[in-house]
């Protein structure tokens, strides 16, 4: 069986952290409120001043792997067990 969606790597702390939110964000009973309340957030939290040298912004890779959501990923039955 082969996955072809998006993965994430919930032993990272910032993967588990975009999994729920995305997550949250998709759910119908959850989403609506979730997203608004969301961005409230993020323009409440915005930086502010001159940025260090080489900052990234948050979730910005800039070397290493792909990201785990990109990587297509084989399932075998024995990976799905819990």
């Amino acid at each position: 069986m082969v996955f072809s969606g998006r993965r994430y790597d919930t032993g990272d702390r910032g993967d588990y952290l975009r999994a729920v939110v995305r997550i949250a964000a998709d759910r119908s009973d959850l989403g609506p409120d979730f997203v608004e309340w969301l961005r409230e957030f993020l323009l409440d939290h915005q930086p502010t001043g001159p940025q260090p040298t080489g900052h990234q912004p948050t979730g910005h890779r800039p070397t290493g792997p792909q990201p785990a959501d990109e990587r297509p990923v084989e399932l075998r039955p024995a990976a799905l067990t819990v």
